[in-house]
């Protein structure tokens, strides 16, 4: 129990220790604040004072004038309208200054506030990338099938092209055949002419046989044109099949989009709500301008009309 005790009291120690380097620091940027505020209230007083020792200068310079009115009044007049001109234009140029000065400072304030939001938005957003990279590998594993669907549509597509072209080649040579049969009937038809009587039976065998081969090369291609029908119904039904697969595929694609838009939605909101609080803050500032550019051009108007 006492070591318990002594421990507690070592804990103790440390917090107070660790409270008082707390304080310590906070006290230190309290001083350093009111230095920041003692040091611009300094320098508004030596401006306040500058100004007094101009008016106390001019008041000076018009008693003189007014002691000597005899022959330098105009002369003395046009000076001092040209030194309080001279004056004038200082006091506009530091105040333009000042305000610059204002501007910058504000500037500088609200791009720290937009480098702040950005940090807090670059994490946000890798949170949701690391979300998002796993998706994107179901996206990219989904893209991968349909390459090999397309892949696999575009090789049956070439099946197809080419059973047609072998199809039509082999139509082609039938035609050729044709003629040729056609082309030795009208020589023997000739020739059956010139032997008519001798030839008759020839004749006719020769017809049924032509007939016979022509039934045969029909036969042919009724055969393989069912061949390429049956092919095209399977391929038809394989395309179907990848279709449904790809129709399964895209519902989650829009699952995964639908999820993105959410996510989108909310880095939207939290982006609205804080340029919302930066152009508060900046409205603020600007009003603080103002007020300090109505007071320069107040005491301005001051300096004028003295």
């Amino acid at each position: 129990m006492v070591l318990q005790v002594e421990e507690l009291k070592m804990v103790l120690q440390v917090e107070e220790s660790m409270v008082l380097q707390v304080e310590e620091s906070k006290m230190v940027l309290q001083i350093e604040e009111l230095k920041m505020v003692l040091q611009i209230e300094e320098s508004m007083v030596l401006q306040i004072e500058e100004s007094k020792m101009v008016l106390q200068v001019e008041e000076s310079m018009a008693l003189q004038v007014e002691e000597s009115m005899v022959l330098q009044i105009e002369e003395s007049m046009v000076l001092q309208i040209k030194e309080l001109k001279m004056v004038l234009q200082i006091e506009e140029s530091k105040m333009v200054l000042q305000i610059e000065e204002l501007k910058m400072v504000l500037q500088i304030e609200e791009s720290k506030m937009v480098l702040q939001v950005e940090e807090s938005m670059v994490l946000q957003i890798k949170e949701s990338k690391m979300v998002l990279q796993e998706e994107s590998k179901m996206v990219l594993q989904i893209e991968e099938s349909k390459m090999v669907l397309q892949i696999e549509e575009s090789k049956m597509v070439l099946q197809i092209e080419e059973s047609k072209m072998v199809l039509q080649i082999e139509e082609s040579k039938m035609v050729l055949q044709m003629e040729e049969l056609k082309m030795v009937l009208q020589i023997e038809e000739s020739m059956v002419l010139q032997i008519e009587e001798s030839k008759m039976v020839l004749q006719v065998e020769e017809s049924m046989a032509l007939q016979i081969k022509e039934l045969k090369m029909v036969l042919q291609i009724e055969e393989s044109k069912m061949v390429l029908q049956i092919e095209e119904s399977k391929m038809v039904l394989q395309i179907e099949e990848l279709k449904m697969v790809l129709q399964v595929e895209e519902s989650m694609v829009l699952q995964i989009k639908e999820l993105k838009m959410v996510l989108q939605i909310e880095e939207s909101k939290m982006v609205l709500q804080v340029e919302e609080s930066m152009v508060l803050q900046i409205k603020e500032s600007k009003m603080v301008l103002q007020i300090e550019e109505s007071k320069m051009v107040l005491q301005i108007e001051e300096l004028k009309v003295l």
